[in-house]
C-alpha cells in the first residue's frame, strides 16, 4: 500500500507517517516547507513541496497531481490520498481530477501484461491510453506520441512493468 500525505509538518502527519511505515505501508510526505517532521521520518520513501494551497490553490493542485503521477503504485496496490490539514477541502472539491490518472496506471498494466501478443501490444495499449485520457476530458484531441519516449526507455519499461507482477 502507499500513501500521499500532506500537510508533514504538523505532529498528526509524523504520528500517522510513524504508524503506517511499521506496517510496511509507504508513505510519501508533503507540506510547504522542506524540513516538515513527517518528510524526515525514516518511514518516507519520498518527500514533495507543494505551494500554499490558500494562496495558490491551483499550484497546489498541479503539484499534487504530478506527484500522484510520478509515484504511481504498481497493479493491485491500494493508493491513498491523506490530507491531514486545511487542503482536505481543496482536494475533495477536486477529486475527481485525481482519480482518472490513478486509473489509468492500472488499465495499462492490466492490458500490456495480461495480452498475450508480443506484435502489437505497445501500439494498442498506448492507443487505449488515449482514449481513456479523451474520454475524462484530460486530452482534448487524441494525438499524444508515447511511442518515442518508451522505446527510448523500454529495459526500464519492461522491468517496471514485469516488476509489479508476483514472483514464484
Amino acid at each position: 500500500m502507499r500513501v500521499i500525505l500532506t500537510y508533514g509538518r504538523a505532529w498528526s502527519a509524523l504520528a500517522a507517517t510513524r504508524s503506517l511505515g511499521k506496517r510496511g505501508v509507504e508513505v510519501i510526505a508533503g507540506d510547504e516547507y522542506e524540513f516538515a517532521p513527517a518528510a524526515l521520518s525514516k518511514y518516507t520513501i519520498a518527500k514533495f513541496i507543494y505551494p500554499n494551497p490558500d494562496l495558490e490553490p491551483e499550484r497546489f493542485l498541479d503539484t499534487l497531481e504530478e506527484v500522484i503521477r510520478k509515484h504511481q503504485p504498481p497493479d493491485g496496490e491500494e493508493y491513498v490520498l491523506m490530507p491531514v490539514h486545511k487542503e482536505a477541502y481543496l482536494i475533495a472539491r477536486h477529486r475527481a481530477r485525481f482519480e482518472p490518472l490513478i486509473k489509468m496506471a492500472l488499465i495499462h498494466h492490466q492490458f500490456e501484461t495480461i495480452h498475450p501478443f508480443y506484435d502489437g501490444n505497445g501500439r494498442t495499449g498506448r492507443i487505449i491510453n488515449i482514449l481513456y485520457l479523451v474520454k475524462h476530458g484530460l486530452l482534448d484531441t487524441p494525438v499524444l506520441y508515447m511511442s518515442r519516449y518508451i522505446v527510448r526507455t523500454k529495459p526500464d519499461y519492461y522491468r517496471l512493468l514485469q516488476s509489479v507482477r508476483p514472483q514464484p
